[in-house]
Formats: C-alpha cells, sequence, structure tokens
C-alpha cells in the first residue's frame, strides 16, 4: 500500500505520526528536534569537525548515529562502517533495534537557547 501526505491536514493516527516525524527535523535546538542542523553540528563537534567544516561522510554517519542513540524514541538504530568496512554483528545488531554501543544522552539535551 502506498502511503502519500494528503494535501490538507486530516486528523489520523497516520497523519499525526507524520506531523510527529517532521517536528524531529525542525532546525531548532530544541529536545523537541532531535535530528535539527543543530543538533548535527553539535554531534559533529564531538566527533573533532567544527561546525564550519565540511562533514565528510564517515563524521556524517557518526552524528546520524549519536544522534539515533541519543533519541531511542524514533526507533532507528544505525550501522556504521569503520576503516570501510561493515561488520556483521553491527549489521545484525543494528536490524534487530540494538545497538553495539550505548552512548549516554547529550549534554546539549536540556540546553536553554
Amino acid at each position: 500500500m502506498d502511503w502519500r501526505r494528503p494535501p490538507y491536514p486530516i486528523a489520523t493516527a497516520d497523519y499525526a505520526t507524520y506531523v510527529q516525524i517532521l517536528t524531529w527535523f525542525l532546525d531548532m535546538p530544541s529536545p523537541g528536534s532531535p535530528f535539527s542542523f543543530h543538533r548535527m553540528a553539535l554531534a559533529g563537534k564531538e566527533l573533532g569537525t567544527d561546525v564550519v567544516q565540511w562533514f565528510e561522510p564517515s563524521v556524517a554517519a557518526g552524528t546520524i548515529r549519536i544522534l539515533t542513540t541519543a533519541f531511542p524514541e524514533c526507533g532507528l538504530s544505525t550501522a556504521v562502517a569503520l576503516d570501510s568496512t561493515l561488520y556483521q554483528n553491527h549489521l545484525f545488531a543494528a536490524s534487530h533495534g540494538e545497538t553495539t554501543s550505548r552512548l549516554p544522552r547529550r549534554q546539549w539535551d536540556d540546553v536553554g537557547w
């Protein structure tokens, strides 16, 4: 079955889920937007890349892993290649909703901007 966004708001569970997912990506540094550019930039800093620098693919993948691990409510798990190698046990863990290393919640989760 194909799902498409309706052209106008409809009070259904599917539409509510759609709106909830969109709020996760709003360009705001609040905890309610865990996948915003602000959060990705802060996660990139944790990996040693300044905000004004280009995120190479490995840094971008690492930030996605940090963000999804810090926000388990999204229901996503990630497997990231290390040294161009994707390990089978990491892939298995991610595909079964596990993470190979639990990362603590970021200090900036409760930062007031």
